[in-house]
């Protein structure tokens, strides 16, 4: 949570991925409720001595999450080679491929120096996993007027 800036905290209602009843909520600033809770979470992370583990379980899923993604945009480009393609990734295939590799070894590197804090992330991210499906009980489907990249 404190990866990310409360602004785009409070952007998450107009992109449907958390629900839009929130105090204090406007799409126009900042929320202040975010920035005090966000701030209030560093400060308890800071003061009780975890903060270092946290980053360092941060550090392993984002890595992970960051191979995931470029892996999908090979998969996309494979499945849809008619796409819209508003991006042009440099040097693909070849780029993304290296990346995805180096990713994965990261990964896998990380759990074998740093099994406790790998697990750990693991389990937390696991652990979202329940708490997003009772937010959204309909499950991610994509449906066909939606554009599959946008």
């Amino acid at each position: 949570m404190d990866a990310i800036s409360p602004k785009s905290q409070s952007h998450h209602p107009d992109q449907g991925t958390i629900p839009t009843e929130r105090p204090g909520w406007r799409p126009d600033r900042c929320d202040r409720v975010a920035l005090i809770l966000q701030g209030a979470w560093a400060s308890a992370l800071v003061f009780s001595g975890t903060f270092d583990q946290i980053t360092d379980m941060l550090i392993f899923v984002s890595w992970a999450f960051y191979g995931l993604l470029a892996l999908a945009v090979i998969v996309a480009r494979v499945r849809f080679p008619d796409a819209a393609r508003p991006y042009r990734v440099p040097g693909y295939p070849v780029v993304p491929a290296v990346f995805v590799a180096f990713s994965a070894l990261y990964v896998v590197l990380s759990i074998i120096e740093n099994t406790r804090n790998a697990l750990f992330g693991m389990v937390l991210v696991a652990a979202g996993v329940p708490v997003y499906a009772s937010v959204f009980p309909v499950g991610l489907e994509l449906l066909p007027e939606q554009p599959l990249i946008s």
